[in-house]
């Protein structure tokens, strides 16, 4: 009778441990970059985003995610930010993730770095890209504008931070590729291609010459 009472006692316990966890504050989107629960921005601007923020994953580690709601709740802005920033572990293990959050129903937003850049990007430097970028457009309803202008500074940080390049619509070359890209469309005169090909010969009849004198 004893055991039976410490197995109950014990199952008790395990369930209001379980119902007393906390649920997410709000799961990501799919693709992570883009959650519009406020239902301001167009599919395109969605999509850039998601383009842009797995360029810039693959480049630096970093990553920008943009959340749209109409209230937080009980939450400031900030908190409901941090809440986020925490439970989706933006950025690599030196969280240097952001974090653009826009309140539609209270007229308000918030830009958060992670902690392994705040010190770089600081509060200075985030309210100059969000008065620069994203107060007259949120102002006028430009959703879409504002986001992107805001997202597209915050990639310009990332590159001069980490010293990365994002090349054309932000998808991350690798320098050979650059090379090829500086000289594409460039045309060549047959008489050079001509001239490459009898110094090519010469150096090889060289060599071969070379490998016979030694033979002997």
């Amino acid at each position: 009778m004893k055991k039976l009472l410490v197995i109950c006692c014990c199952l008790l316990l395990l369930l209001t441990a379980c119902s007393g966890r906390k649920e997410p504050l709000l799961q990501p989107a799919e693709g992570r970059y883009v959650t519009d629960l406020a239902e301001v921005l167009t599919p395109e601007t969605e999509e850039l985003i998601l383009s842009h923020g797995n360029a810039l994953k693959g480049a630096c580690g970093g990553e920008i995610a943009v959340v749209t709601v109409d209230f937080t709740g009980d939450l400031t802005k900030e908190a409901y930010a941090w809440q986020l920033m925490k439970e989706w572990s933006l950025g690599d293990r030196t969280h240097n993730g952001c974090f653009l959050l826009l309140v539609i129903g209270e007229g308000s937003y918030y830009l958060l770095p992670g902690s392994g850049i705040e010190d770089d990007l600081t509060a200075d430097l985030t309210n100059g890209i969000l008065q620069e970028n994203l107060s007259e457009a949120f102002a006028a309803g430009d959703y879409d504008r504002g986001v992107m202008n805001t997202v597209n500074a915050l990639l310009n940080w990332y590159c001069d931070y980490y010293q990365v390049t994002l090349y054309q619509d932000y998808q991350t070359v690798s320098p050979l590729e650059q090379i090829s890209e500086l000289f594409s469309g460039v045309s060549i005169p047959a008489w050079i291609w001509a001239v490459g090909a009898v110094v090519l010969l010469l150096i090889v009849g060289k060599v071969v010459s070379a490998l016979f004198s030694h033979g002997k």
